[in-house]
């Protein structure tokens, strides 16, 4: 099980971002095509049309990924004109 963080970032004004959840959204969609691809004989034609069905679900997910921190770093750029960032370490780790 993957943990994931409650919030993409939180601002200095208070207000978190939520991470988007494309991945889970399109998971159902992607399994049942990678099992698809799984069945299909090799070499076949069937399964080059599978295996392209595959990666384009994936490529969809990996562009609305990319399209989304576009926005958000447009977005955080244009709102204001100093921005810091702050990257929670642990502590644990750094102490030995």
């Amino acid at each position: 099980m993957v943990l994931e963080p409650p919030n993409f970032l939180v601002r200095s004004d208070g207000e978190a971002v939520r991470a988007p959840r494309y991945y889970r959204a399109r998971e159902r969609k992607q399994r049942r095509a990678q099992r698809q691809l799984s069945r299909k004989p090799k070499g076949s034609r069937n399964r080059a049309k599978a295996r392209r069905r595959v990666a384009k679900i994936q490529e969809r997910t990996a562009n609305l990924r990319r399209e989304f921190l576009h926005q958000l770093s447009h977005l955080i750029v244009i709102t204001w004109s100093v921005i810091c960032f702050e990257a929670k370490c642990p502590v644990g780790g750094a102490i030995r």
